[in-house]
């Protein structure tokens, strides 16, 4: 057992040698707004108070020159409290109190280098279960191994397990921990240790995101008319679990505003994400297509034999590769975002490491290392290592923007821009920041604040961050 860990620990550390060029860089591109929006609301809550923030995921900033401004949180702009404070609602929020709680308990403030050390950690434990997944489908004492360092370096898994963080990420945890436990439910029988095993992680993974209630479906149906499985318990509980979580949230939520304007939120939200605002092949070819520039190396083996196969690999396609599909069907917009093909890593790792066959055994390790190489590279392509991406873009611009717009503002001062600012640049400035499209409406903002300063930003003709002007409201205005 400890040689087995050593080996698996020495693979995973070399998943971070990989990883190492793009880590605690400038937050930039490739959805690292994701880790921006969610490391904002923990750091509120660490300088307001997550109690006095109701334990809710608040978007403002301490100080009330940042209220009543809505930075990429409500949608239908309905999520406001009373004094001002906008929240992001669109995900459950889990996601925010388990990283939180870490860092309170270490004394750690939250910052991008812890966040990608605590999403490496979650990666890790992912890939163990991963491990132990594949020991559960095959006799053969290779596949587990290979399944785990397919899963391990495979471009999504290498990003999205650690430059990007949000609920849509933590969520791939509990969606393999739900994995394991209904196969272990399943080939060991049921017993009350393992049924809650399940019932915890369908709680966890809903009340993280929204790839939950996918799972829970499947699972519901797998044990419901699952042949060996006759008692009602495991359904049952699975639908109990499923709704007490869906509840929690949902009361949270309706909290901050009332039930009116939570449900106006769920109703903007589910327009621009779900089929009925993407109903297109287009749609469709980008999903494709985002598998194919996270997955090719791994893809190029699936065809190499459907041999191996046992019992159990049919339910674990139910709940493995179903709640995938499902979610992309039914949330087609949001699919788009190529993080949600993280979560069919489990499942393309495995199918891949079982078909590398005794029939191509003399291959096999000369594939698994040409495959490695391939998805490495195809990583760094992705995310290239240095001070600029793919497109030529520097990733410390939205850090110098947002540096620029902190180190000119006061903190009574309401910060205005003429061009719309990204979460990073927001994040970086510790401001939130009000988009205008001309500076009367900038004064028109102020007036209906009834605020005495302002700071208005711009881009000059070279497109660098400049004061445009500083704003004062005249008493008759």
């Amino acid at each position: 057992m400890l040689k087995t860990l050593a080996i698996l620990i020495s693979c995973f550390l070399l998943s971070v040698v990989v990883r190492l060029p793009n880590l605690n860089r400038p937050l930039s591109k490739h959805h690292e707004f994701c880790t921006a929006v969610a490391l904002q609301v923990m750091q509120v809550w660490q300088e307001e108070g997550i109690a006095d923030c109701h334990y809710l995921p608040r978007m403002n900033y301490a100080g009330a020159a940042n209220k009543h401004i809505n930075n990429y949180a409500s949608g239908s702009g309905k999520m406001v409290d009373a004094a001002g404070n906008y929240y992001y609602v669109s995900h459950p929020p889990f996601a925010y109190y388990l990283p939180y709680a870490c860092f309170s308990l270490l004394g750690i403030y939250p910052n991008v280098l812890a966040i990608q050390v605590f999403h490496l950690v979650v990666c890790f434990f992912s890939g163990l279960m991963v491990w132990k997944i594949a020991q559960l489908l095959t006799p053969n004492p290779a596949i587990p191994y290979l399944s785990v360092v397919f899963y391990w370096f495979s471009p999504a898994v290498l990003w999205f397990q650690a430059n990007t963080y949000m609920a849509d990420m933590l969520v791939q945890f509990f969606f393999i921990w739900g994995i394991l436990a209904a196969l272990a439910l399943l080939k060991k029988g049921n017993n009350w240790w393992r049924i809650t095993s399940l019932c915890l992680s369908i709680f966890l993974m809903i009340y993280t995101s929204w790839l939950g209630v996918f799972f829970a479906f499947c699972c519901f149906l797998l044990f419901a008319f699952h042949p060996s499985d006759k008692r009602w318990q495991v359904p049952l509980l699975i639908a109990v679990s499923s709704t007490l979580a869906l509840l929690l949230f949902a009361v949270q939520y309706a909290a901050i505003a009332g039930w009116d304007a939570y449900l106006a939120e769920m109703v903007q939200r589910g327009g621009q994400r779900t089929i009925g605002n993407a109903m297109s092949i287009n749609s469709f070819v980008a999903i494709i297509s985002n598998y194919v520039f996270n997955y090719l190396p791994l893809l190029l083996l699936v065809p190499f034999g459907f041999r191996v196969r046992g019992a159990y690999w049919f339910p674990f396609t139910i709940i493995a590769l179903l709640p995938v599909v499902l979610l992309h069907f039914v949330l087609t917009d949001y699919s788009g975002h190529d993080f949600t093909t993280l979560y069919a890593a489990p499942f393309i790792a495995l199918l891949v490491a079982s078909n590398l066959t005794q029939a191509i055994l003399k291959a096999r390790w000369v594939l698994v290392l040409l495959v490695l190489t391939l998805s490495v590279s195809q990583y760094y392509y992705i995310n290239r290592p240095g001070d600029f991406s793919q497109s030529g873009e520097a990733y410390a611009a939205y850090q110098g923007e947002g540096e620029f717009i902190a180190g000119h503002s006061d903190e009574d001062e309401i910060v205005l821009m003429l061009v719309k600012p990204e979460p990073q640049t927001i994040f970086y400035a510790h401001r939130n920041i009000k988009t205008v499209t001309n500076k009367e409406a900038a004064m028109a903002f102020l007036a209906e604040r009834k605020w005495q300063k302002g700071i208005l930003f711009a881009r000059d003709e070279k497109g660098c961050l400049v004061v445009a002007e500083k704003l004062s409201l005249p008493q008759n205005y």
